[in-house]
């Protein structure tokens, strides 16, 4: 197989993770149930998706179809299981975790066909209008069709697709609402929020910064703790929704917590620390693009707070 994970029909085998780029931000999973040898194209695969191809999350039912009509033209590309390069790989492409065996695979995927059979969540309706075809609840972050086919390859049910489009997110994200935290600070709009209990801290250090290169570290300052903020929330509210929901234990939820914290914290130091390089280098005018120094340091910051967490979270393991 390519390191692009791409197959050619007749490379499929029994049990197998497929996907295809539908679009150029979304896969689409699904399990191999049975290979036709005679005819490839006609094997079938679980899927989880809409028989209309309305792609309605609220018409989404968990179906049998052939392969032709899974990969839809695309190219075919089967996920790794058990990769050591998991995490340089895109989302949903690649695990770190090991697959079960192909005949349990197989299993679990006739498991849930049966459940949504049985539920009378698999019958095709013969009005395409209604206003739904399935009770299978489909969710773009807690079910989808990457949660299905993972479940049947390892037992778990888990969307690492969605997880790392948050990050991807976030941290152009941080970049964004840094800058615009710049920019409230140099307006003095953000300073007039804090005429109460920090007037007087705000008020005493903007004094003390006389010059261009102080001011501009204060002002990064600012911005980075409120793009930091506000990021480490939404993460965390995503984070515990997929606890709540059983998607993951207490321990891996609180590990999650910590390396995203550390990240971001190195994210928004390494941000910080660049545009401050790049404002005294440059006598100041590298304050007027703020979001050059914000824009390095996000991704140096990213590689290094990746790297940073993990080592904490191991040292607090141990």
């Amino acid at each position: 197989m390519s390191i692009f994970h791409t197959i050619e029909p007749k490379d499929i085998w029994l049990g197998d993770h497929l996907y295809i780029w539908s679009s150029l931000l979304h896969q689409h999973h699904g399990i191999v149930l049975f290979v036709n040898s005679q005819d490839y194209d006609e094997s079938e695969i679980l899927e989880f998706n809409t028989y209309d191809e309305s792609h309605e999350p609220s018409r989404a039912v968990v179906q049998k179809v052939s392969l032709k009509r899974f990969r839809k033209n695309y190219t075919l590309k089967r996920v790794v299981y058990g990769s050591r390069y998991a995490r340089f790989k895109l989302a949903g492409t690649a695990y770190t975790f090991q697959s079960l065996k192909p005949e349990f695979v197989v299993d679990n995927a006739q498991h849930i066909l049966e459940q949504v059979t049985f539920g009378e969540c698999l019958i095709l309706p013969t009005d395409l209008t209604a206003s739904t075809l399935s009770s299978s609840s489909y969710d773009l972050i807690l079910r989808n069709c990457e949660c299905l086919a993972f479940w049947c390859k390892t037992g778990m049910w888990y969307s690492e697709q969605i997880e790392k489009v948050v990050h991807w997110i976030a941290t152009p994200l941080v970049t964004f609402l840094k800058a615009i935290g710049d920019y409230l600070v140099t307006k003095q709009i953000l300073p007039a929020l804090g005429q109460e209990a920090m007037s007087e801290v705000v008020e005493s250090s903007l004094c003390i910064l006389k010059d261009k290169f102080c001011s501009t570290l204060f002002a990064e300052g600012i911005g980075n703790a409120i793009a930091l903020t506000i990021v480490d929330l939404l993460k965390l509210i995503f984070r515990y929704q997929q606890y709540k929901n059983g998607q993951m234990t207490q321990e891996e939820f609180l590990n999650k917590t910590v390396t995203s914290l550390v990240k971001d914290f190195t994210i928004g130091l390494f941000a910080f620390a660049i545009q401050a390089f790049l404002t005294y280098f440059t006598f100041g005018s590298a304050a007027l693009c703020p979001w050059i120094g914000g824009f390095v340091g996000s991704v140096i910051g990213s590689f290094v707070g990746n790297i940073l967490g993990r080592i904490v979270v191991n040292r607090i393991a141990q």
